[in-house]
């Protein structure tokens, strides 16, 4: 499994949350979410392991001929 270097950080910040160094308030600033966002992706971590920290992006399927002028 390759993670970007952003993916990595989230990994890397949400180690140190499991092993309580730091607190859910400083995972959730450090990584620039909120503390919701932070209990989601620790809990998808638990359960699903680190591939589900890689961030999803979708491409547009829309080609100009398809979108309304």
């Amino acid at each position: 499994m390759n993670l970007n270097p952003e993916e990595a950080r989230r990994l890397h910040v949400l180690t140190l949350l499991e092993s309580r160094r730091i607190s859910p308030a400083q995972a959730a600033e450090a990584l620039g979410l909120t503390p919701r966002q932070v209990r989601r992706l620790r809990r998808t971590l638990r359960t699903t392991g680190p591939a589900a920290l890689a961030i999803r992006r979708f491409q547009d399927n829309w080609t100009v001929s398809t979108r309304m002028a």
